[in-house]
């Protein structure tokens, strides 16, 4: 999040507050402006595009800011620590959907706030008759509108914002996001008092039924077949919105770390089913669950992610290479198809899904005049590679030589050349590298 995104103000308050005020420094706000709004989504594999329902960030306007699209999750919300009061200005800007499911609010339900719900006769405030139920859990708007929901009772953890209007169903179709809060600013960060971190990772933890999303959009949600989501049956299953292989095309982390620095793993379920994320050959300690703190943090290496839950975990990787992360519970398909579903890899550097490796006993090399001409086999998330060169055969002495960006081949190897070295004994290395995927740097192997 950036400051474009968010202002800050001083805030009349109480006697009590302005004292301590004065001594603290000024309250703040945090203000985000977010548009609800349809989007479309393809699966891989062949699959089918799906409409779902997301959010994007605005300015105060409601109009888009620079490089921000219609995505699920919503765009993640950061409050600065020390400010006292968050706001979200929300605009419907969802199609009508046939049914009061076109209205919208927005929850953070781990927070307090104030909430007058809306009945399902449209009524607000105290319920007048049995026959009632609840429409949205806070004040809604309709479509075109737009509405302010504040709260002031702040605390440091990672929170779910989402649709408080017939969540079943909106939640379902996408309208959710994340909410982080620290203790204090870095470096180091703190997430909590005394836990402090070096990078972090969001992981938000939602699966798809294509049935459901369909049913919406067609403004048929109500009648039969779909008159409820009883029979709620997902058939995709995603971690930050996608589902294998996918989730290798973003970025995990925030920023490219180092082995031996100290990880936040932020994991969130907006969804209706219970996931148990998976950490292979790596444990981590588990130190908050819903924001609050654990007075005893405990070691992990699974978790069980209930519906509507989030935990943080610290985790400290010693050795470089990828680390699974997946569904226990087998979550691993694309509509019945394998190879799918919540899977993605932690790995050093923090590129898209992992920072390439070396390009290993792929490589060849031959002499063609006075230049030398490598050959190898392309390997997965590298977008380029980088040529190291050593007079002795270890790692640590190499140095570039060079950046290669060829053209991918038809047949799956890569050649390039460079000047013949006036070395009587060299030895090289190729590393992958990814910079669109975070900068990954220097050999990774």
């Amino acid at each position: 999040m950036t400051m474009q995104g968010m202002t800050r103000w001083l805030k009349p308050a109480a006697l009590g507050v302005l004292l301590w005020a004065s001594l603290a420094g000024p309250a703040r706000a945090a203000d985000f402006y977010l548009k609800a709004a349809a989007m479309t989504k393809t699966m891989p594999n062949a699959g089918p595009a799906i409409t779902m329902w997301g959010y994007v960030l605005c300015d105060a306007t409601f109009t888009p800011l620079a490089g921000q699209v219609v995505q699920v999750p919503g765009p993640r919300l950061v409050v600065p620590p020390g400010d006292t009061t968050l706001n979200i200005h929300l605009l419907d800007g969802l199609p009508s959907a046939g049914s009061e499911t076109s209205n919208t609010s927005l929850v953070i339900p781990e927070l307090p706030a104030t909430m007058v719900p809306t009945w399902t006769d449209g009524t607000t405030g105290p319920r007048t008759s049995t026959t009632q139920r609840v429409r949205s859990f806070t004040q809604e708007v309709a479509p075109g509108g737009s509405v302010t929901y504040t709260w002031t009772s702040l605390r440091p953890g990672t929170f779910l914002y989402e649709s408080g209007t017939h969540p079943s169903v909106q939640v379902q179709m996408g309208l959710y996001g994340c909410v982080t809060i620290d203790a204090a600013a870095g470096p180091p960060a703190q997430a909590y008092p005394g836990v402090s971190y070096d990078n972090e990772a969001v992981l938000v933890f939602s699966e798809v039924d294509p049935a459901i999303h369909a049913a919406v959009a067609a403004g048929t949600y109500g009648t039969a077949p779909y008159t409820s989501t009883i029979n709620y049956t997902p058939k995709y299953f995603f971690i930050n919105g996608a589902p294998y292989p996918d989730t290798l095309a973003a970025p995990i982390f925030t920023k490219p770390f180092v082995l031996g620095q100290r990880i936040l793993l932020r994991f969130l379920n907006p969804g209706e089913e219970t996931h148990v994320p998976v950490l292979q050959d790596l444990y981590m300690t588990v130190v908050a669950q819903d924001g609050y703190p654990l007075p005893f943090p405990r070691t992990e290496y699974s978790l069980i992610l209930e519906a509507g839950k989030t935990f943080d975990a610290i985790v400290t990787p010693t050795t470089s290479g990828l680390h699974g992360l997946f569904d226990r519970r087998l979550r691993l398909t694309n509509n019945m198809a394998s190879n799918g579903g919540m899977l993605t890899y932690l790995t050093d550097n923090g590129a898209a899904g992992g920072c390439p490796g070396t390009v290993g006993s792929t490589l060849k090399l031959s002499k063609s005049g006075g230049q030398i001409l490598f050959t190898w086999g392309n390997i997965a998330l590298a977008s380029s590679y980088i040529v190291y060169q050593s007079n002795v055969a270890s790692l640590a002495p190499f140095t570039q030589q060079d950046t290669l960006n060829p053209t991918a081949p038809a047949d799956g190897t890569t050649g390039a050349t460079m000047p013949m070295p006036p070395d009587n004994l060299v030895f090289f290395l190729i590393a992958g590298d990814n910079l669109a995927g975070g900068g990954c740097v220097g050999p990774q192997r």
